[in-house]
């Protein structure tokens, strides 16, 4: 005897019941993780304080032209080592760069000029302002792509901050690097802080 409509229907609502609750479980399961987890964009990095400089120091670094550089990270002590992890086809990381450097530029402009309050005062200035060191670290796998981006944001490979091309992701697999943009911030008394998502340079304190 085959089934009546009506019972075909039943079936059919049931288990498109079913899948419907299980995507929806998936779904909410995933949010927690990824958004609930932290403190409004904000939290430390789960388990043992990572340690910024070894993890820099790890492997070999190159600059956007792909050459070796040395980082000199014998005075990171007392600094704030900001880490910023980019790349030119994330269209957040473009929304946020102007900040990102305007923010670099107000950061340098401050410690000149309290350096040169505090020699004026006789006082040594390196005992009361420690230095902010920018670290912008690209993603991008392809030469041409950063390149033409540069050309866009000139100030981006400027002096005023360590220039870091990771194009193997090596460097952001230390740091578990999922999503862009994403900041890590080192400050003087070790303590580590991660932003993932567009940071509010206009507005941030370390």
């Amino acid at each position: 005897m085959k089934p009546s409509n009506q019972e075909f229907l039943k079936k059919v609502l049931l288990v498109s019941t079913f899948l419907f609750l299980g995507t929806l479980a998936v779904l909410v399961s995933f949010y927690f993780k990824n958004y609930l987890s932290r403190d409004g964009g904000q939290a430390k990095l789960p388990g043992p304080a990572l340690d910024v400089v070894s993890a820099l120091q790890a492997s070999p670094i190159v600059n956007y032209q792909g050459a070796t550089i040395d980082l000199d990270l014998s005075a990171t002590e007392q600094q704030t080592l900001v880490l910023h992890f980019w790349a030119s086809w994330c269209e957040p990381c473009i929304t946020e760069i102007p900040e990102f450097l305007e923010s670099i530029e107000h950061s340098r402009a401050a410690l000149i000029s309290g350096k040169a309050e505090d020699r004026d005062s006789g006082l040594n200035p390196s005992s009361v302002q420690s230095d902010v060191r920018y670290f912008a670290i690209s993603l991008d796998d392809n030469k041409e792509d950063l390149t033409r981006f540069l050309k866009n944001f000139p100030k981006l490979d400027s002096e005023n901050l360590v220039r870091i091309w990771d194009p193997e992701s090596t460097l952001s697999a230390r740091f578990k690097i999922e999503k862009l943009p994403a900041t890590i911030i080192k400050l003087p008394n070790n303590q580590i802080k991660r932003i993932d998502g567009i940071v509010d340079w206009k507005n941030i304190k370390f």
